[in-house]
């Protein structure tokens, strides 16, 4: 799923897409073959979108339905990333 501009310089993505990991937003970034945990600031949820107001490049391929399911993986390579970059 392609995050599309928002009514402001914001983005919105499916909320599906934002991934609650301790006390931090994150969403799965596609690029080439390869997810990336991207940290987002987020604002208003608008049904079953949400709007994103820093952290996501406009055009971003994110992981929408499903994401859910990832986290385990994306709270390992939080973990992972933590422990190379203190």
């Amino acid at each position: 799923m392609n995050s599309d501009r928002g009514k402001s310089d914001s983005l919105i993505i499916p909320a599906t897409a934002v991934i609650h990991i301790e006390r931090s937003d994150y969403v799965l970034v596609s690029e080439s073959e390869e997810l990336t945990v991207t940290e987002v600031t987020v604002g208003e949820v608008r049904g079953s979108e949400i709007e994103v107001l820093s952290g996501l490049s406009p055009g971003a391929t994110v992981v929408g339905d499903g994401a859910v399911l990832l986290k385990p993986a994306a709270v390992e390579a939080l973990a992972v990333r933590r422990r190379s970059h203190p």
